[in-house]
């Protein structure tokens, strides 16, 4: 396949090897700073609960981190570490901004790892009522911290979007010009065949496994392998990271097109037997 038929998959090799040198280096800053924590810190005294809870929730960000290195694919993980250290330190330090870096960096995660796919627009307005209620907790710290928390809050979020405005501005005008359409060719990955693509066209349009199993009269167990199957090829890990990436694709399979594909019925090796 050619380079401008094929848009690199979301969890290609490289990106997953990313995933994992990503999610080390956390793992290492982690474990420094857990072990300056107890170096220099009377950890033992009742004045250091808010550092005994700091290393606690280093711990579990460094385990949830060596999931990540086992399992890449899983880095909607990073959601949760980032949410949880964006609480705490919104919550406790109300002048330090890392705490909507984190925010941030946890909602990038979720839509990078495509929960918003679906009821984006009602996942949004909760994603900004939580982020507001969170700030509004700072009231508590006095007027003066709260409005230049505030202040600081709003001149960074809107640097931040502005960054991202451009470079998302750049990458689609790039996109634009060099891929000529948006189109998943399944006949030229080895090993597929129509029926896979007419799959992948049902799991589009949010059909069930349940569904796609009863259709075929097959074992919901069966068509779930073979979709994992079908996901490794594809190189988008699972269903979440074929929707991510494919979602906006026409799915066809050689000449045969996504209507063609839905009429068609199938022999026992996925191959066509019937055109309708």
């Amino acid at each position: 396949m050619s380079n401008n038929q094929k848009k690199k998959p979301v969890f290609s090799k490289l990106n997953l090897l990313c995933f994992r040198l990503f999610a080390i280096i956390a793992i290492s800053i982690l474990i420094i700073t857990t072990i300056c924590n107890i170096l220099y810190n009377d950890l033992l005294s009742s004045s250091n609960f808010v550092l005994i809870f700091d290393n606690a929730q280093n711990l579990l960000a460094i385990i949830l981190l060596f999931v990540v290195v086992i399992f890449p694919h899983k880095i909607g993980i990073c959601s949760v570490i980032s949410f949880l250290y964006s609480i705490t330190i919104i919550f406790t330090e109300p002048s330090n901004v890392m705490g909507l870096f984190m925010f941030i960096l946890g909602v990038s995660s979720c839509y990078a790892r495509g929960y918003y796919n679906t009821h984006r627009k009602l996942k949004n307005i909760i994603t900004i009522i939580c982020f507001v209620f969170l700030n509004l907790t700072q009231i508590r710290f006095g007027s003066k911290i709260f409005v230049e928390s505030l202040i600081q809050t709003i001149g960074f979020s809107f640097v931040f979007l502005l960054c991202v405005f451009f470079i998302k501005a750049a990458i689609w005008n790039d996109f634009q010009v060099n891929s000529s359409s948006k189109i998943l060719n399944i006949n030229h990955y080895k090993k597929l065949t129509p029926r896979d693509a007419r799959w992948l066209i049902e799991i589009q349009q949010k059909v069930k496994y349940d569904t796609i199993a009863l259709n075929e009269k097959m074992s919901v167990g069966s068509v779930k392998n073979r979709l994992s199957f079908v996901y490794s090829v594809l190189e988008v890990a699972d269903k979440q990271g074929f929707l991510t990436e494919y979602s906006q694709f026409e799915i066809h399979y050689d000449d045969i097109t996504t209507e063609m594909l839905k009429k068609a019925k199938f022999k026992q090796d996925g191959s066509i037997a019937e055109r309708n």
